[in-house]
């Protein structure tokens, strides 16, 4: 999804196969909640669900490798990127909220637009991010009929995705939101400051989803910081959004390459059955406590730093 996966291979000089490599979360939660494991292989951008895939998993590799929009190249060349950011001049770009497969969000459209074109007077363009399902919104037809400039980074299973969102983001000078989602982290990971106009947000699924009202009702830490008066990332920001971000925890392409690296020898060591991943795994962890090598040093390192604290312990008990 999103093209998370592709843009770090590529980062990391790596071209596994999609059964040999690590399952990337999307990973951008305000929460923490409960993991159902299909995966005992996981990254995530931040160390906020690490604790959850461990109660899930005690075998679970939960590798934390820091904003993922540090291993993607934007859509545009420096040539295309500096031409178009000087015909749109100083840009505020806005980040509906959108929604989701689950069901619809429904909130005050008028209100919202309002707000953002009173916060776009001291910039020359308005560029609104629509959701591919929601292009002809009643949200996107009144930024349109006000003149703003609609894009989208397209259809979430597109590998180009991220790197027209990454584009759209650098593109911007400040960000403006309604609800919390993923454009945040994104856009303070590349120092784009975001604001948050608080609105009643609902959420209309078919299915009871606590999880979902929670992220868009709740005052969580995470909006309450974006609630301020102008644009500008402070320490309270930073600090808030560190856990679901993952801001100190990038990774080197040497890191990141061995990461891959040791995917592919787990799966080697349980013979490409996923079902005898968490063998691998063990195989994996008792092989590298040896190794020599800097290379194998390395993926030790990191198997470590992405498995519980008490591993060892833990994986002596199951001889």
């Amino acid at each position: 999804m999103y093209g998370y996966w592709d843009e770090m291979q590529r980062y990391a000089n790596r071209r596994l196969n999609y059964y040999e490599a690590p399952a990337v979360s999307h990973g951008y939660r305000t929460i923490e909640i409960p993991y159902k494991l299909m995966w005992h292989n996981l990254i995530e951008p931040g160390m906020l669900n690490k604790r959850s895939v461990h109660n899930s998993s005690r075998d679970c590799l939960c590798f934390v490798v820091g904003p993922y929009f540090h291993y993607v190249d934007p859509f545009y060349d420096d040539e295309e990127f500096f031409s178009y950011k000087k015909r749109i001049g100083r840009n505020l770009t806005v980040f509906p909220v959108h929604s989701v497969a689950a069901g619809n969000v429904e909130y005050d459209t008028e209100e919202f637009v309002g707000a953002v074109l009173e916060e776009a007077k001291n910039y020359d363009s308005i560029t609104v991010c629509a959701y591919y399902t929601n292009h002809n919104s009643k949200t996107v037809e009144l930024f349109k009929a006000n003149g703003a400039k609609i894009v989208s980074a397209g259809y979430s299973s597109d590998t180009s995705f991220v790197k027209r969102l990454k584009t759209i983001i650098l593109l911007a000078d400040a960000v403006v939101t309604n609800g919390l989602g993923s454009h945040i982290n994104h856009a303070l990971s590349v120092d784009r400051p975001v604001k948050i106009i608080s609105q009643h947000i609902r959420m209309f699924t078919p299915y009871e989803n606590s999880v979902l009202r929670n992220v868009h009702n709740s005052k969580l830490i995470q909006q309450t910081v974006l609630e301020t008066d102008g644009y500008h990332i402070t320490r309270e920001i930073l600090d808030a959004y560190e856990p679901a971000t993952g801001f100190t925890q990038t990774k080197t392409k040497e890191e990141l390459g061995a990461i891959f690296d040791l995917s592919k020898r787990i799966i080697q060591n349980c013979g490409y059955l996923r079902s005898k991943q968490i063998d691998g795994i063990r195989q994996a962890y008792r092989d590298l406590q040896f190794a020599s090598s800097h290379e194998e040093k390395l993926q030790f390192r990191l198997m470590r730093e992405a498995l519980p604290i008490d591993y060892d312990d833990y994986i002596r008990k199951q001889r």
